[in-house]
């Protein structure tokens, strides 16, 4: 039996790449239900693709750790969505073991085999010379499993740390994960790619920008090797440049 799953992204701005990252978790995860977590001040227009499909459901967000949204006030991207994800109501209103994060930036490129997962609490890609973690791997919360049992109790242990929400799972304590099943799970911000095993090239189960800081070269083997990520890095690219008048 397919594990069931639930896939869930929180934006604060329409980016015209959400449709191509919800299709992309659909076409690759079975038994999976989508989550869409919106401001109630945010309109739906870049949603219009996702929106006809029966497995996406949208939730606008009212209140974080209860306190409500003032839809007249813009919150700063960065705090705003770091308080989301740690709130533990959001995470009590999902109701499946295992929670895909994942954001309008990311794409799933192939099928994920839960059973090399399982045994982890939280795994996502690796993010490089951040020290000062009780764990050898900074694991980046961009694409990211979440147990989530784990994640709430996490949640209220770091309540009152100033920490963002990757600081936080990276804090809390969690079986280690081996640096093969990171590097197999994500590629985050470039800081990894397709990689060599037992004489096998793997590439990973999905990406995040990761343009950010990859090579042409590391970019171009997870594009022949991620449908759509091409597509996404040019729409976010043009839709970044300034319109001329």
């Amino acid at each position: 039996m397919p594990v069931s799953i639930s896939a869930i992204t929180a934006t604060r701005v329409c980016l015209p790449t959400l449709d191509l990252a919800v299709d992309s978790v659909l076409r690759n995860l079975k038994e999976v239900h989508v989550v869409v977590f919106m401001p109630y001040r945010v309109q739906l227009t870049c949603t219009l693709g996702c929106r006809q499909k029966k497995q996406v459901e949208f939730r606008r967000i009212k209140a974080i750790h209860g306190v409500e949204l003032n839809p007249q006030k813009k919150y700063h991207v960065n705090y705003w969505y770091s308080m989301f994800m740690t709130d533990p109501d959001m995470w009590r209103s999902l109701h499946t073991e295992w929670v895909l994060v994942f954001q309008a930036d990311t794409l799933v490129c192939r099928p994920l085999d839960m059973t090399q997962y399982q045994k982890y609490d939280y795994v996502g890609g690796i993010t490089p010379h951040i020290k000062n973690f009780p764990h050898p791997l900074y694991l980046n919360g961009g694409l990211a499993l979440h147990r989530r049992k784990w994640t709430i109790q996490c949640a209220l242990s770091t309540a009152k740390k100033r920490l963002n929400e990757d600081a936080k799972w990276n804090t809390c304590a969690r079986n280690e994960v081996l640096r093969h099943d990171a590097l197999s799970f994500a590629s985050d911000n470039g800081h990894t790619g397709c990689f060599t095993h037992l004489g096998h090239r793997i590439c990973p189960f999905g990406v995040h920008k990761p343009w950010t800081h990859g090579s042409v070269n590391l970019n171009k083997e997870l594009e022949a090797n991620c449908s759509g990520l091409a597509s996404m890095r040019y729409l976010l690219y043009s839709s970044a440049r300034p319109k001329r008048a």
